[in-house]
């Protein structure tokens, strides 16, 4: 009798791993590509448009909660978009976020040295509402309670 060639097992084995390390480095650059993406997009801006004139202006200042990152339809979903439907005509809601940023100035990225914030400044606001902080608890941020004070 003659024994059972154990080729096929071999090669069954060579495909799989074959399979996996395509997978492993499929998984590697999807998440190289989302990287990328991500940190390419903490710092575009889109456009914001003017006051319309004779109306309240509101500032919504914030970090990437206020800016609606991952939003469904970010520009009708964020609460600045939804907090100008809900005032209605006799206001400009604009939002002036910025991905990332910090209250701290020492954070890894303050609010107030990215471009956003002179948009909002030059925007000359009546009312500025402030949604700032999540970044600062970042471990690389947080250097202690009396920062916060």
């Amino acid at each position: 009798m003659i024994p059972a060639s154990p080729l096929p097992g071999l090669i069954m084995k060579k495909r799989l791993f074959i399979i996996l390390v395509a997978l492993a480095i499929i998984a590697l650059l999807l998440w190289l590509t989302l990287r990328l993406l991500w940190h390419f997009s903490v710092n575009i801006i889109p456009p914001i448009p003017a006051a319309v004139p004779g109306t309240i202006r509101v500032a919504c200042v914030g970090d990437s909660t206020t800016y609606g990152m991952l939003l469904w339809r970010r520009e009708k979903s964020n609460y600045p978009a939804k907090l100008g439907t809900l005032l209605g005509g006799d206001y400009s809601v604009r939002n002036f976020a910025a991905n990332s940023t910090t209250v701290l100035t020492t954070g890894d990225h303050p609010y107030v040295s990215h471009k956003v914030f002179q948009l909002g400044c030059d925007f000359e606001p009546d009312v500025v509402l402030i949604m700032l902080g999540t970044n600062d608890a970042k471990p690389e941020n947080w250097t202690g309670g009396e920062a916060f004070r």
